[in-house]
């Protein structure tokens, strides 16, 4: 263990839990140490660079005898793993790059060759052409660095990692690199580069191929090979993101057994990557891109010259992996999960169509953004269920009320308290999720006819937003609507948006949204110490029991006091 440790992962195993990193301006809430100075700077930078998948909607649509396709990449992060190469902890830095512009360049492997999976770790700011429908590289926000938006420009500084920086420069995006590093890759005595995780993540497939074979596609042989293989991904990745920290503040979190910092931060740069050049392939051949999720996303572009698009150079590397690890041989890297011609297209994980999936034809998208299933005891992909969700969001006025269950995390078990489980309602919003700014000039509204009732739904269109600013000032504004589904729902928010870019304030224009006003009005002066409220003072209270306890006095109808509005309320 140790061996493997100090080989592939550049750490070491030392007692105690948090450390004073070289840096001095950090900690490392770790039970490892790194294995130098250098091997910490770097880890350090894989830790910050290190983000989640692209998940965002660009349209908000209704389509009526238009058809589209959702399509997945093939066991996106197992096929990952397999071009991550290892990093020669003894000698990590190759180059130190510091106020000086990112070029292709900087990609070139020894012998004059591009290559996509360079471990280069950057702290940089950037600038993307205006006409950049995509822009790649994130600003993660202020409260939140679970949702970053993807801005046009950056000028404070993010981290960010290889393949995404290569996708950013071939979209023509202006890199200026504050502080950043080029890492040696480990070769073996013959000069070839070692992939540390192939010949593992391949020898699991084929035995999982084996098990299909022998014992049946459903054996749980299969089933738990599957599991393992699902989950390599996440153990690589365990407290990654929370490695560092500015604060002396001890974590309950720890690492996995093969946490590595530098291939968790390849391996998710390059989904994204790939994804983001898909949407420029897409856009570049006149089709439309509607909306992602990690590893998958749904256009109008035909499949067959979909999967045919080059991705700035993605394909051939990910092909050139996938039939290792594919059950017949087939080298093919994406595939098409639904298809409909009548796509209602809400928000990131907010989409549905009512076509069912039978045996001669794929059934369409259904992600209902957190929302229960309106017929339980029935299966949740049936046209029913499809019926009921679509008739809900477009009669909507507010947030959707659902059932949830409450479950005693594993942590507080580990302490000693009872397991239980908690029925509770939550109020869910299908609105627009605003990654991105709506074009108010592209705001159109369409009838929808849904078991016998005709409502109204504005559709737009959306472009990325020029900075983190105007993105905040979008976030918020959506905050003080109350819905945001009709033409006349769009039109009240642009309204508030103009009103805040020239300075003015406005009164709420109903008692539902003043009473709602009060109640956050109230909350913002205690978190400003303007005066003190017992029961929010309770240092041992989570959040979410925080915003609990407000809802429970929150009279409006339509609005519903949220974590994200804690969070953002005296900002």
């Amino acid at each position: 263990k140790s061996d493997y440790l100090a080989k592939y992962s550049g750490f070491v195993y030392r007692s105690g839990a948090l450390k004073r990193s070289d840096s001095h301006k950090f900690y490392r809430k770790s039970r490892y140490c790194a294995l130098s100075d250098d091997c910490e700077t770097v880890q350090r930078y894989a830790s910050f660079s290190y983000k989640g998948g692209f998940n965002g909607c660009f349209n908000s649509v209704k389509h009526d005898k238009y058809s589209t396709i959702d399509v997945d990449l093939i066991s996106a992060y197992p096929t990952a793993m397999l071009t991550i190469p290892g990093i020669d902890w003894s000698n990590p830095i190759q180059k130190t790059y510091r106020d000086v512009y990112l070029t292709l360049d900087d990609f070139k492997d020894n012998d004059g060759n591009i290559d996509l999976m360079t471990p280069i770790f950057v702290n940089c700011t950037y600038e993307f052409p205006d006409n950049c429908l995509y822009p790649n590289l994130p600003h993660f926000k202020d409260d939140d660095n679970e949702a970053p938006c993807y801005t046009l420009s950056e000028s404070n500084g993010v981290y960010c990692s290889g393949p995404e920086l290569y996708t950013a420069l071939k979209m023509d995006c202006k890199i200026k690199i504050i502080n950043g590093f080029k890492l040696n890759v480990l070769r073996d005595d013959d000069g070839n580069i070692v992939y540390p995780y192939r010949d593992l993540v391949i020898n699991l497939c084929k035995e999982r191929s084996n098990s299909e074979s022998s014992l049946g596609k459903k054996c749980l042989q299969a089933k738990l090979l599957k599991f393992v293989i699902n989950n390599l991904y996440g153990k690589i990745s365990q407290n990654v993101s929370d490695m560092f920290t500015t604060s002396f503040k001890l974590s309950d979190k720890r690492e996995s057994e093969i946490t590595n910092n530098i291939s968790a931060s390849l391996i998710t740069s390059l989904v994204r990557a790939v994804l983001f050049s898909a949407f420029n392939d897409i856009h570049r051949n006149g089709y439309n891109a509607f909306s992602a999720t990690t590893d998958g996303l749904i256009t109008d572009m035909p499949f067959e010259l979909f999967k045919s698009q080059p991705l700035f150079g993605f394909r051939e590397l990910l092909k050139s992996v996938r039939a290792d690890i594919s059950d017949d041989g087939i080298n093919d890297i994406w595939l098409v999960k639904h298809q409909q011609d009548d796509l209602l297209n809400l928000c990131t994980r907010g989409n549905a169509s009512l076509n069912e999936e039978t045996d001669s034809h794929l059934g369409g998208v259904f992600a209902k953004n957190g929302l229960a299933s309106f017929y339980p005891e029935l299966p949740k992909m049936c046209y029913k269920n499809r019926e009921a969700f679509i008739k809900a969001v477009v009669s909507r006025n507010g947030p959707i009320s659902t059932p949830r269950k409450k479950y005693t995390q594993l942590s507080e078990v580990m302490k000693g308290i009872t397991y239980t489980v908690e029925e509770k309602k939550a109020n869910i919003s299908l609105d627009y999720c605003m990654k991105r700014k709506p074009v108010l000039s592209t705001l159109k509204s369409v009838n929808i006819t849904i078991d016998g009732e005709t409502f109204e739904f504005a559709t737009i269109e959306t472009v990325p937003f020029k900075d983190k600013d105007e993105y905040h000032l979008y976030c918020k504004t959506k905050n003080d609507v109350s819905c945001l589904r009709t033409v006349k729902d769009w039109n009240e928010f642009f309204t508030l948006i103009d009103a805040q870019k020239n300075g003015c304030t406005y009164t709420p224009k109903s008692s539902d949204d003043l009473n709602f006003k009060i109640l956050k009005d109230c909350i913002s002066g205690f978190k400003a110490g303007k005066w003190d409220i017992p029961a929010l003072s309770n240092k041992s209270l989570k959040v979410a029991d925080k915003v609990e306890w407000i809802q429970s006095f929150n009279s409006s109808a339509k609005h519903t006091f949220t974590k994200k509005i804690w969070e953002t309320i005296y900002k």
